[in-house]
């Protein structure tokens, strides 16, 4: 089956070299919301110290997870895929990449909402009475804005990265006729039994005979039952050969050389 090319170890050999281009432009965009969220978390740290406390949304600290994971799980899947290519388990990087994809969509679509808030906060906020926090407002936005349009661009990428590997693993002929001509569990695939050709019977196993369990007859009278004939008991035994020697003969006298006196 085809489905076997997911589950299958190495490399699909189906795959377009320029997708490892793709997951090096997912990496650096994850690099740029990385430092753009980083950038977000420090502009409400340093508000602190003034006269007003205005604590920043969850969302930066969620670009940066995403971000991070993203660094591990395309730079490890990157470099398998280059330097250790029978080592690549493509069920193990497509449960990765559907991950990622996931979290991208929930990262970008927050950045994006709160973005919004802030610079309505900002136009709400006026700089005679709060200082500099509409400032701040307004570069929060932007932090998160920018983070949400790199996020989208790096979720689409992820799409059509995981949609072209899927497909690549789908038609491997490699992996294909690797799990058909394995064995599984003694039973070995209809394919290899007709490239086999005829069976040929094996040599030393004997047909059995007319006699089969079941079909003993009882031996007649006067008959053995192996087909030879039975002897008949009060009938004296023919005679082999020639007759036995007599042992009660008396031993010859030999004469005596001296005469005794």
């Amino acid at each position: 089956m085809a489905v076997r090319g997911l589950i299958a170890r190495g490399v699909p050999t189906t795959l377009p070299k320029w997708l490892l281009y793709v997951k090096i432009v997912i990496l650096v965009l994850a690099l740029l919301v990385l430092a753009l969220a980083a950038y977000a978390i420090s502009i409400f740290s340093s508000a602190a110290n003034d006269d007003y406390y205005f604590t920043g949304s969850g969302v930066p600290g969620l670009l940066i997870f995403v971000a991070v994971k993203t660094l591990i799980v395309y730079g490890a899947v990157t470099a398998i895929q280059v330097w250790a290519p029978r080592m690549f388990f493509r069920i193990a990087a497509l449960i990765a990449y559907l991950l990622g994809i996931i979290f991208w969509l929930a990262s970008w679509g927050w950045a994006a909402s709160m973005s919004g808030v802030y610079f309505s906060l900002a136009n709400t906020y006026s700089n005679r009475i709060y200082g500099a926090l509409p400032n701040k407002l307004r570069q929060e936005g932007g932090a998160l804005a920018g983070c949400a349009a790199i996020g989208a661009i790096a979720w689409v990428l992820s799409i059509v990265n995981v949609a072209f590997f899927i497909k690549a693993c789908l038609n491997d002929p490699e992996s294909e006729g690797a799990n058909t001509n394995q064995a599984e569990l003694g039973q070995v695939p209809y394919k290899a039994q007709e490239a086999q050709g005829p069976a040929v019977p094996q040599q030393g196993v004997y047909q059995q005979g007319p006699y089969q369990q079941g079909e003993y007859q009882q031996p007649q009278p006067g008959q053995s039952p192996y087909g030879q004939p039975a002897p008949v008991y009060g009938q004296p035994a023919p005679v082999y050969g020639q007759p036995a020697p007599v042992y009660a003969q008396p031993a010859p006298v030999h004469q005596q050389p001296y005469a005794t006196q």
